[in-house]
């Protein structure tokens, strides 16, 4: 059964009241992993259209919030970059930690990285510690399928927090906000006072 019709249909018919979900889609077992891809690409989409919240615009510079997200699987990466820019995101990839660090040595910055911990190259928690050492700031969230052991392994290596995959748009809702409540923190504190 393939429900990427319906989901297409959907779209076309102005959503007319459906309520679609990722979970949702079914394929045959003969479908290709480009079209799996591509379908899930779409579902992804309608959801986020039938999702009135966005919780990343930046109140103070109206631009929108810079993520990486450093994943070596295809699939994931997609979905990812999907609910990310759903959510009103700029979205940035690195395939394994060695680029994400190197990204970050040739100047480049993101307000939240995503990060992988299995990878080639480079595993998530050696880039995670990198970036660390190298001052990188920005708020960093492990997206694992990793047990309890290596996430508190991750956690030790510098991130922010840690989510157990599959990555859901709530999931990542909860984790902007976590992101604007530790930013305005930052900015309260760094503000000056005025005492009179």
């Amino acid at each position: 059964m393939v429900l990427g019709n319906e989901v297409v249909g959907a779209t076309h018919d102005h959503l007319e009241g459906k309520e679609i979900t990722v979970s949702n889609v079914l394929v045959e077992s003969n479908t290709n992993v480009d079209d799996l891809v591509d379908l899930t690409a779409t579902a992804i989409a309608v959801e986020n259209k039938l999702s009135s919240s966005t919780v990343v615009a930046d109140d103070d510079e109206k631009k929108p919030t810079t993520v990486l997200i450093v994943e070596d699987q295809k699939f994931a990466r997609m979905v990812h970059n999907s609910l990310a820019r759903g959510l009103g995101m700029e979205t940035h990839e690195a395939v394994n930690g060695k680029m994400a660090v190197d990204l970050h040595r040739s100047g480049a910055s993101f307000d939240l990285i995503l990060m992988d911990r299995e990878m080639p190259i480079m595993d998530g928690a050696k880039a995670t510690e990198e970036l660390r050492a190298m001052g990188v700031e920005s708020m960093i969230v492990g997206v694992t399928a990793s047990d309890h052991e290596q996430i508190q392994a991750f956690l030790k290596a510098g991130l922010d927090h840690c989510v157990v995959k599959p990555l859901t748009r709530d999931m990542l809702v909860s984790i902007m906000q976590l992101f604007n409540e530790t930013k305005l923190q930052k900015k309260e504190k760094d503000a000056p006072t005025h005492n009179n």
